[in-house]
Order: C-alpha cells, then structure tokens, then sequence
C-alpha cells in the first residue's frame, strides 16, 4: 500500500496470494459514501465500501474472491471485454484467466 493510504479518499493494495480483508465501517454524512477500498490484482480490481468482509485467493491464474459480509463488491476486469460483475454478500467469484467468470452461492 502507498505511504498515505490513512488519509488518502481511497484505500488501495496490491496483492499476489491469499488474503482477507476487514473494512471496517465509516460514519459519513449526508450525500456522502464511505471511502473505497480496492484490491488490485493481476487479473482485477476488487472495491468495496466501510463494513465489508472478503477473501481473496490467487493460485497461479485463477482468483477467487468470496464477500463474507457487508455491501457490495464491484469487480473490475483488467480484460476489457468482460463486463463488471456485483457480488453479493454470500457468493463467491472465480475466473480462470480466460473465459467467464463464474458466480457461485457461498456454501456455509
């Protein structure tokens, strides 16, 4: 992460691996939305707002990102032809490098 990343307006990192993240919620005032977080990967940016919970996993090219808890995540591809994909607290994402990513309900 970048050296201001505390008090930047967005929260950014790079990883390459597994990792989960915990995006505490934010008190915000009116018209105005948590600062995002973003995960950047060799494959896609992952954001999501204040009160989320996710994992991300990187085996050689496949990822997968599975929302635990909380709004929303907006997946980015690098790939422009694909299209952006929501993903909901409970589903897990996972693209292969190639083809379409596929969405799956999160068994618990």
């Amino acid at each position: 992460y970048h050296k201001h990343f505390a008090s930047s307006p967005e929260r950014e990192v790079w990883l390459s691996g597994d990792a989960v993240f915990t995006v505490p919620g934010q008190e915000v005032g009116a018209g105005q939305s948590g600062r995002p977080f973003t995960v950047h990967t060799t494959a896609m940016d992952i954001t999501v707002t204040g009160g989320s919970r996710f994992r991300v996993a990187m085996t050689g090219p496949v990822t997968k990102v599975g929302l635990t808890s909380g709004s929303a995540a907006t997946i980015q591809f690098r790939k422009k032809k694909l299209h952006n994909k929501i993903l909901h607290p409970g589903e897990t994402l996972e693209y292969a490098g190639h083809g379409e990513p596929s969405i799956q309900q999160t068994v618990q």
